[in-house]
């Protein structure tokens, strides 16, 4: 769009305003007016191009053949045109017609927009100044009653300029005197000497009867006359006051030893009083044990809330002391686990050895051969003891001294029969015989879970105030338990929950109990304590889940 403005600036004789009355007119590209209703954006800058935006305004208008005629700063409250941007700035305006671009270039603000700084004066040139007050660089010089209340010129005769030449400024001693005297002042040289002095012995013309000195009678009934006391008379005033004050201070010396006397007896009844008390206190205040108040009240503790899940307790009005039993979730126990034992491949061994003729016996006892599953000793299908062979494996067995084969597993044996043997010749025998590797396993028991920690105590409280309970949990197969909290005011109560046993048996430790903060009146065995679950004998199958734990309120 094509933009044309006519700024019109409107003022009073009396006032400069604080806005700018604008006019000017819109034509659309093809340099026809504008028509109807247009929200017109009018920005000031500090430049013709690019700078600093330092002031905008948006009007809505309606616009007849392209013309409008508005007031920039009409808001003078939340959008005044302020005196410093005319001050301080070169101004550009520049107008935007709705959501289209910025028409270029921008209008300057040249001299009658800066007409507007006739409202505050820069200098005073002639005619009368009509002020309540005049202040120079912000400190004020003129009150508003016209008084000069800054500060007082200093003036010397060396800063005055057309002094006369014949303009005489220093007085001549004749001079001096003789305005001293026309002014009725009196010379030093005329002045008596008792001016000076002060002196009696100073004066002249002193009568030659004239008494300075009153006899002693004179001087009494000067006294007398004038109600001063005699001396006899103030000497037995004196004394009859002095024997007042000595009876009085004897009364009170007998009167302060009587006190001191009362004092001492009242004190030593007082502390006599006062060990026997604290004879009594003694062992509750060192024991700090509940068991040990006497007269406790007979109905504390008949009220009971108990909690098995996470919730609030608001203390009842006149409660002032609580009963807490308490404890953590207890730890899982644990499955046993299995350990591994490996053999591997083995040999029994029977080293050479020689068996003298003659008749002997040998004793096969029973025993058993211990190598898992069940396994054949296969045996050659010859074998000698005497000149005759011999083809029968089992009688071979029993009376051969040489034979070999193979061991395949392990089995057991049964027990075997004594033989005798008849006086025959010497041979050597030797056995070896393999055993295949071996492997197994050993089941360990699970280890149990530990207990929740457990506490009862006696606890002070507010009434009206409120308890936050949050119960452990008991700790699943092989996990921990959590804790029991409890947050009364300021005092924190955890009981912690158990661990968990674990596979190689070995069990988990109980929690433990803490107060933080609060007062604690006192506190007794803990003999609620949530079990732990147990462990099991088997791998992978029997152990069982730890308890929750749990919350006794009693008032």
């Amino acid at each position: 769009m094509i933009f044309t403005s006519i700024l019109v600036f409107l003022g009073t004789a009396h006032a400069v305003p604080t806005q700018m009355g604008h006019q000017g007119r819109v034509l659309d590209a093809d340099g026809l007016p504008a028509e109807g209703p247009h929200t017109l954006d009018f920005h000031l800058y500090d430049a013709a191009e690019d700078g600093t935006m330092i002031w905008s305004e948006v009007h809505d208008v309606e616009l007849i053949n392209g013309y409008y005629s508005l007031v920039l700063g009409a808001d003078e409250l939340d959008n005044p045109l302020e005196d410093e941007l005319l001050r301080d700035n070169e101004l550009h305006l520049e107008l935007t017609v709705g959501d289209d671009e910025p028409l270029s270039p921008r209008q300057a603000l040249n001299a009658v927009p800066y007409a507007r700084l006739a409202a505050t004066a820069t200098s005073v040139n002639g005619g009368s100044v009509n002020a309540s007050e005049v202040s120079i660089g912000g400190a004020l010089v003129i009150d508003s009653s016209g008084a000069w209340v800054g500060t007082t010129p200093t003036m010397s005769w060396s800063d005055l300029s057309d002094v006369p030449e014949d303009v005489d400024t220093v007085l001549s001693g004749d001079e001096v005197d003789a305005f001293c005297s026309d002014n009725g002042y009196a010379m030093a040289a005329d002045l008596a000497t008792v001016a000076t002095s002060g002196s009696w012995s100073d004066l002249s013309g002193v009568p030659e009867d004239l008494d300075t000195i009153l006899s002693e009678d004179e001087v009494d009934a000067f006294c007398s006359d004038n109600g001063y006391a005699m001396d006899a008379d103030v000497y037995e005033t004196a004394m009859g006051l002095t024997r007042m004050i000595e009876s009085a201070m004897e009364t009170v010396a007998a009167d302060m030893a009587t006190m001191e006397a009362e004092t001492d007896a009242s004190l030593e009844t007082m502390g006599s009083e006062m060990s026997e008390a604290l004879g009594d206190l003694a062992i509750v205040t060192s024991t700090g044990s509940y068991e040990d108040l006497t007269d406790k009240p007979a109905a504390i503790g008949v009220n009971a809330v108990h909690f098995t899940e996470s919730g609030t307790f608001t203390v009842p009005d006149g409660v002032t002391t609580l009963f807490m039993y308490l404890n953590g979730g207890g730890g899982g126990g644990s499955n046993g686990g299995s350990t591994s034992i490996d053999l591997g491949t083995h040999s029994h061994n029977v080293n050479e050895h020689s068996h003298s003729g003659g008749s002997h016996t040998h004793a096969i006892g029973d025993h058993t051969h211990s190598g898992g599953a069940s396994h054949t000793h296969s045996i050659g299908s010859s074998c000698s003891r005497w000149s005759t062979p011999c083809y029968s494996a089992p009688t071979c067995l029993a009376y051969s001294t040489d034979y070999s084969g193979d061991a395949v597993g392990g089995g057991g044996a049964g027990s075997g029969s004594t033989g005798e043997v008849d006086e025959g010749e010497t041979g050597t025998a030797s056995s070896t015989t393999d055993a295949p590797a071996l492997s197994t396993s050993v089941v360990n028991r699970g280890g149990n879970g530990g207990s929740g920690g457990g506490l009862n105590l006696l606890l002070a409280v507010t009434p009206a105030s409120t308890c936050e309970i949050v119960i452990g949990t008991g700790g699943t197969v092989d996990d921990a338990g959590t804790s029991t909290i409890v947050t009364c005011g300021d005092a924190i109560i955890e009981c912690e929950g158990g661990l968990n046993g674990n596979a190689n048996g070995t069990d988990g430790s109980d929690g433990s109990c803490s107060l933080s903060e609060g007062t604690q009146l006192a506190t007794f065995k803990a003999t609620r304590q949530s079990p732990g679950g147990s462990g099991a004998g088997g791998p992978g199958s029997g152990a069982t889940s730890g308890q929750s734990g749990a919350v006794t309120l009693r008032y």
